[in-house]
């Protein structure tokens, strides 16, 4: 399977509630309509606001939930091209975050499968 972008199901709600996930701006709780999931690896990624490009000084702010483990990431992202033909799209990953409990084991995950 792969990563696709959908609407947060009603059904799914509840699930992604009790991460808790936060507008890094006004601290209150996130309200996503949408996210990008991969079920069959249980991970999702979801803006938490921000800006991003690569002129700016905000970056924008995105989680990825993996096995119930919140990893947070502060971006820079910046394309090429147009909406007709396509945009090639750059990315500076300039912050991860994430639990120390992910640093044990050796499991390598391949996400490009």
């Amino acid at each position: 399977m792969a990563f696709i972008n959908e609407k947060i199901t009603a059904a799914d709600r509840e699930w992604f509630n009790s991460f808790q996930l936060k507008d890094p701006f006004t601290r209150k709780s996130l309200e996503s309509r949408s996210w990008t999931i991969d079920r069959e690896r249980d991970a999702f990624l979801v803006g938490l606001g921000g800006q991003g490009d690569y002129e700016s000084d905000v970056p924008m702010y995105y989680a990825l939930v993996w096995k119930g483990n919140v990893i947070g990431m502060d971006t820079y992202s910046t394309g090429t091209g147009n909406v007709s033909s396509g945009i090639e799209m750059f990315w500076k990953i300039t912050k991860i975050e994430a639990p120390g409990s992910l640093l044990q084991g050796s499991q390598t995950i391949n996400w490009f499968d």
